[in-house]
Order: C-alpha cells, then structure tokens, then sequence
C-alpha cells in the first residue's frame, strides 16, 4: 500500500478533478490530499499532498486543517474513525454506507457537513481516463471548521450545527 491506496486492483481510482474542485471550494481555497494516488502526473493547482513522502502512512499522521480523502473504499471504516478521532477540519469522498457500524458510530453523530453527489462517480484510472462501472453512489462527509464555503457545492448539502 501507498498512501492508503492499493497500488493497482478495485481500490486504485483518482479523484477527478470536478471532484477536487468542490472540495478546494467548500475549505475556501486550501486543500490538502492525505490519501492522493501515488502514480498522479498532474495535480490540481493548490492542492497540497505528501509528496515528498510517497510511503507515509497517512493512518498515523497528524492531517492538517482543510484535509481531504478519497480513500479507497474496501478500507474506509479504517479511515473514518480516525479521522473523526484526530482531526478538526477534513472531509471524505466515501460512500454513502448508512448500514454500515462506522456511518452511525462515526458520521451521523459528529460530521456536520454531508454533500450527496446525484448519480455515480465515473473515478480516473491510471492513464486518467474517466472510468465506467463505479457501482456505488458517493458523497462528502466530515467536519468543517468554517460551513459557509460548502454551501456552493453542486450537490445536496446538509449541514448540522454542533456545539
């Protein structure tokens, strides 16, 4: 594993870049990737990763304010709590397992942001070309520390005010 994706298989697919974009928005213009591709040849202007640390492990990190993950998805209740455990201000691109322990332990009780992407994600593959296929719908869920930048995106939003 690098950087929390698998280095090729069914967990290995890129942010697209609209994606990337909504989520530089909703932090109001900073953005860092804890779990990027390792492979990427370009990254989207702004966004900052662990580049100069290609194996990190992102599971044991401190993640800075305005941290975003996309991880891969066979292993997100592993990054859900920890997140949720040691982070102020992040979001995820998961999805929506609300069946699943993780979502009502973690998710429902303490995000207060949640953005739901209508129909699926076509996720880049190695070359960066959209793939088809993804069978599962896909959203934003975290904890921002400023809500008012995640009221443009364009997707359903939801948002809980906690003390």
């Amino acid at each position: 594993m690098t950087n929390g994706h698998l280095k090729r298989g069914k967990d290995f697919w890129r942010t697209p870049d609209r994606i990337l974009a909504d989520v530089f928005d909703a932090f109001g213009g900073t953005l860092f990737d804890v779990c990027p591709s390792p492979d990427r040849d370009h990254w989207t202007p702004g966004v900052l990763t662990w580049a100069d640390a290609p194996d990190h492990d992102a599971l044991t990190e401190v993640w800075p304010a305005g941290a975003f993950c996309n991880p891969p998805y066979s292993q997100t209740k592993k990054w859900v709590p920890y997140a949720f455990k040691n982070c102020s201000d992040f979001l995820f691109l998961i999805p929506p397992s609300v069946g699943t322990r993780y979502w009502h332990e973690h998710c429902l009780p303490q995000a207060n942001a949640l953005a739901w992407y209508n129909g699926r994600i076509a996720f880049l593959d190695d070359e960066g070309t959209p793939a088809k296929g993804n069978p599962l719908g896909s959203c934003l869920v975290g904890k921002l520390a400023i809500l008012k930048h995640f009221e443009n995106l364009p997707s359903q939003r939801w948002f809980v005010e906690r003390g």
